[in-house]
C-alpha cells in the first residue's frame, strides 16, 4: 500500500489545527473542571452554613425533647428550593423531627450511599453523598448539637431559651437561621457536650445541571475558539507556503533546462531571502551555461588543431622509429661483421699457429728417418697428431656453437646427470677428483634435448676438474633439486679450485674469451646458449676460499607436453645418450 503524500500546506494546515483543537480542548476542559469545583464549593459551603444554622437553633429542643419547636426550625431550613430533607437525631440516634419535600416520603430510609463517594468535614460538619431513588444524587450535612457540660437550673435555661419559646421561632428559617457560630476552638468542645445531630439533605440536581450548562458553554467556546482560529490560520499558511511553492515551481522549471525563471520576492524575511538567493543562483548557472556554449563552440576547432599536431608528431615518430630501425640493423650487422673478422682472425691465427707446428714436425720427418732417428720421427708424428687432434677440437667447438636447433624429448634429468658423471669418471683428467651428487626431491620429467644438456654438463665438468688441476686432489660436487615456488629445475656444478677473478665473471659466456692456456673460448658460450634455447639462465659465482659454482635453472613446466609437430616415438623416447 502506498504511502499518502500531503503538500507542505496540507501539513502545516493539519499540524496547526491539531495544535489547536488539542489546546482548546485542554483549555475547556480547564475551565469547565474549575467552575465545577466552584459550583462543588459554593453548594457545600451553602450546605454547611444551613446545616449550622440548623443545629444551633435545634440546640433547645433537641435538649427539651420538642418535637413542634424542632419542625418549626425544619420548616424554616425547608423554605430552601434544594433541600430534600432535614432532621433532628439524639445522641442514640432517635430521630427527634424530620422533614421532606412534599410529595416524598420515606426519603431517609431509601437512603444509599454514593459508589466512589468519600465522606469528609468542612468546619465541624459532616459530607456524605447518597443516591435517592430515580438516580438523584444528594450531599447529607450532619452538623452536631452540643450544650455546655455545666448544669443549668429550669430557670437558666428558661432564661436562655424562653425568649426563643415565646417568639414560636417562626424566623428560624429566615435570615436568622445562618446565625451559628462559625467554628468552635478547642477549648469550647471541651466544654460542650453533643446531644444529637441536625441533619440537612441538599438535593445535587441543580447543580448538575449548572455543571451541564456550563460543559456545554465550554465546547461552544471551545468550537468557537477552533473556529476562529483556523480561519485565521489558513491565510497565515497560505502567506507562508506560496513563497515556498513559487520556489518548488522554478526548480522544476530549472530541471528543464529553463533557466529564465524568476521567483517574486515577496517579503524581506528568510523565505524572502531564499527567494533571492535562487534568483542569484539561477542568474550563476545562466551565465555558467552561456560560458560552456561559447566554450563548445571553439571546442571543436582547438580539438581539431590538436589532432592535426598529434598526427604530424605521430608521422615524425614513426619516421624517427624507422631510422632507429634502419640504424640498428646496420649497428647490428657492422657488430656480426666485427665479430665474424675478429672470430676468423683469431680462427686463422690458431690455426695458423697449429699448421706451422705440423708443418714444422711434417719436415723434420724425412730428415730424422735418413739419419735413422726413428725415434724423433715417432715424436714428431705424435706431434703432428696432437696438433690435429687441437684442430679438431677447435672446429668442433665452432660447429657447436653454430648450432641453433634442439631436439627436445622426455628426459630424467637426474638419471642424465648420473650418466654423464659415470661417463667421465674413467678419464685421467678425472682421476684424483671425488665427485658427490646431492639429488634432492624427485625431479619430474622435462622436455630437454639429451645430446645438448649432456654437452652442457660435460663441460662444466671438463672445466670444474681444470680449475682443481692435475697435481692436486679435489672434489665435484653436482646438485639438483625442484624449486616448487619458483616451478623451476636447479642444477649446480661446484669445484673447490682457485676461482675465477671477479674482473672475469662478467666475461666467461662470451664466445673465445678463455682463462685456459690452451683453451678455445667456446666451451661456456655453447653451454649459455643450449641453457638459453631451453628457455633456462645459466649463471656463475666464485671465491677463492670455497671455488666456484656454475647454476643452471630450467622451467619444469617443460614437461606437460611436447612441442607441436614433433613425432609421438620422439615424444616417448626418454633414453639417455651416455
Amino acid at each position: 500500500m502506498k504511502a499518502l503524500r500531503f503538500s507542505l500546506r496540507t501539513k502545516l494546515l493539519l499540524s496547526v489545527s491539531l495544535l489547536i483543537v488539542i489546546d482548546s480542548v485542554a483549555l475547556g476542559q480547564f475551565f469547565a473542571r474549575q467552575e465545577a469545583a466552584n459550583i462543588r464549593r459554593s453548594v457545600v459551603s451553602r450546605g454547611v452554613s444551613l446545616a449550622r444554622g440548623f443545629a444551633y437553633n435545634s440546640e433547645y429542643g433537641t435538649i427539651t425533647a420538642d418535637e413542634e419547636l424542632l419542625l418549626r426550625v425544619a420548616q424554616g431550613v425547608m423554605r430552601e428550593r434544594d433541600v430534600v430533607y432535614c432532621a433532628v437525631h439524639d445522641e442514640s440516634g432517635h430521630v427527634l423531627a424530620k422533614l421532606e419535600r412534599d410529595g416524598r416520603t420515606g426519603v431517609l430510609a431509601s437512603l444509599d450511599h454514593a459508589a466512589g463517594s468519600e465522606p469528609f468535614s468542612e468546619q465541624g460538619v459532616e459530607v456524605d453523598g447518597f443516591d435517592l431513588a430515580g438516580d438523584e444524587h444528594i450531599y447529607q450535612f450532619a452538623c452536631p448539637i452540643y450544650i455546655q457540660r455545666q448544669e443549668r437550673t429550669a430557670e437558666e435555661i428558661s432564661l436562655l431559651f424562653g425568649e426563643a419559646s415565646a417568639g414560636g421561632w417562626e424566623g428560624v428559617g429566615g435570615a436568622d437561621i445562618g446565625g451559628a457560630p462559625a467554628s468552635l476552638t478547642a477549648d469550647e468542645s471541651a466544654d460542650r457536650e453533643m446531644v444529637g445531630r441536625a441533619l440537612v439533605g441538599i438535593s445535587l440536581a441543580e447543580m448538575n445541571s449548572r455543571l451541564a450548562r456550563g460543559t456545554r458553554l465550554a465546547i461552544l467556546l471551545t468550537l468557537l475558539v477552533v473556529g476562529v482560529s483556523l480561519s485565521l490560520t489558513v491565510p497565515i499558511i497560505q502567506a507562508i507556503v506560496e513563497p515556498i511553492r513559487d520556489l518548488v515551481l522554478g526548480t522544476k522549471r530549472i530541471a528543464h533546462g529553463d533557466l529564465s525563471i524568476k521567483v517574486p520576492v515577496q517579503s524581506r524575511d528568510e523565505i524572502g531571502k531564499l527567494a533571492d538567493s535562487f534568483n542569484q543562483m539561477v542568474d550563476d548557472l545562466r551565465c555558467s551555461r552561456e560560458e560552456i556554449e561559447e566554450y563548445n563552440r571553439t571546442l571543436e576547432q582547438r580539438v581539431a588543431e590538436r589532432t592535426a599536431d598529434l598526427e604530424k608528431r605521430n608521422r615524425e615518430i614513426l619516421a624517427l622509429n624507422r631510422s632507429l630501425r634502419e640504424t640498428q640493423e646496420q649497428l647490428i650487422t657492422s657488430a656480426r661483421l666485427a665479430a665474424m673478422g675478429e672470430m676468423s682472425a683469431e680462427i686463422g691465427h690458431e690455426l695458423n699457429n697449429y699448421i706451422a707446428v705440423i708443418s714444422g714436425r711434417a719436415d723434420l720427418i724425412p730428415l730424422t728417418i735418413e739419419k735413422g732417428a726413428f725415434d724423433k720421427a715417432i715424436e714428431n708424428a705424435r706431434t703432428i697428431a696432437e696438433q690435429t687432434s687441437r684442430i679438431q677440437v677447435l672446429t668442433n667447438g665452432l660447429m657447436d656453437s653454430s648450432r641453433r636447433d634442439t631436439r627436445q624429448m622426455n628426459c630424467d634429468l637426474t638419471r642424465l646427470i648420473a650418466d654423464t658423471v659415470d661417463f667421465v669418471k674413467p678419464q685421467n683428467k678425472y682421476d684424483k677428483v671425488q665427485f658427490h651428487i646431492d639429488i634432492g626431491q624427485p625431479v619430474p620429467m622435462m622436455r630437454l634435448d639429451p645430446q645438448q644438456m649432456q654437452q652442457v654438463l660435460l663441460n662444466l665438468l671438463s672445466n670444474a676438474a681444470d680449475a682443481i688441476g692435475p697435481e692436486r686432489e679435489g672434489h665435484i660436487r653436482v646438485r639438483s633439486r625442484w624449486d616448487r615456488e619458483a616451478d623451476e629445475v636447479v642444477v649446480e656444478v661446484q669445484d673447490d679450485g682457485p676461482g675465477v677473478p671477479g674482473e672475469l665473471l662478467q666475461r666467461i659466456f662470451e664466445p673465445s674469451f678463455t682463462t685456459k692456456k690452451h683453451g678455445h673460448g667456446f666451451g661456456l658460450a655453447v653451454c649459455h646458449r643450449v641453457v638459453t634455447n631451453h628457455r633456462g639462465t645459466i649463471s656463475v659465482s666464485s671465491n677463492p676460499e670455497w671455488g666456484t659454482v656454475f647454476r643452471i635453472a630450467l622451467p619444469a613446466g617443460q614437461g606437460a607436453e611436447g612441442p607441436k609437430g614433433e613425432p609421438e616415438d620422439a615424444r616417448a623416447e626418454s633414453e639417455s645418450p651416455a
